[in-house]
């Protein structure tokens, strides 16, 4: 059996949420404060021990930071059946770099910051965690109105290959 994870706990998420309402809605900052890295660590642990405990394979999917892949690969090497895959958006964005109400780059878990990447970059590198396999990722600049008008754009994304991880 493999369990597939989008790894959020809603727990740190609901608390992070409530502290995080008194920011722009418009600024990328205030969605990523409603959405930390603890929310998707907390997550990632809990799903190890899961795995761990009842010896299920656990595939966690849009891993978004580095603490929690390196998580992943530590698990991995104790023998522990879990992979885990990222997606382009979040080896190539940085959460600073994203203006204020480009709704296209709201995704979960959030790109993070561009001190996140290097991490990713470097794991994915090494194999220890899987690169979603796409020619081009398209995000579409969604909700316009909401966020403030404006017309939809696209942006292309720089298809990263899917690496298989053998364990």
């Amino acid at each position: 059996a493999l369990l597939m994870v989008h790894a959020e706990l809603p727990a740190e998420l609901e608390r992070a949420a409530r502290s995080a309402r008194s920011g722009d809605p418009r600024a990328y900052a205030s969605w990523l404060a409603a959405r930390p890295v603890e929310a998707e660590v907390a997550a990632v642990r809990l799903l190890l021990a899961l795995a761990r405990d009842a010896g299920v394979h656990v595939h966690v999917v849009h891993v978004s930071s580095p603490e929690a892949a390196a998580l992943v690969a530590e698990a991995r090497a104790q023998g522990v059946r879990v992979s885990a895959e990222t997606c382009p958006h979040y080896l190539t964005f940085a959460a600073e770099e994203i203006p204020a109400g480009a709704t296209g780059y709201k995704c979960a878990p959030p790109v993070r910051d561009a001190a996140a990447r290097p991490g990713a970059h470097r794991l994915r590198e090494r194999r220890r965690i899987l690169t979603e396999r796409r020619r081009s990722c398209v995000i579409e600049r969604r909700a316009a109105a909401r966020a403030g008008g404006g017309s939809p754009r696209r942006f292309r994304v720089p298809g990263r290959v899917f690496r298989s991880v053998r364990g």
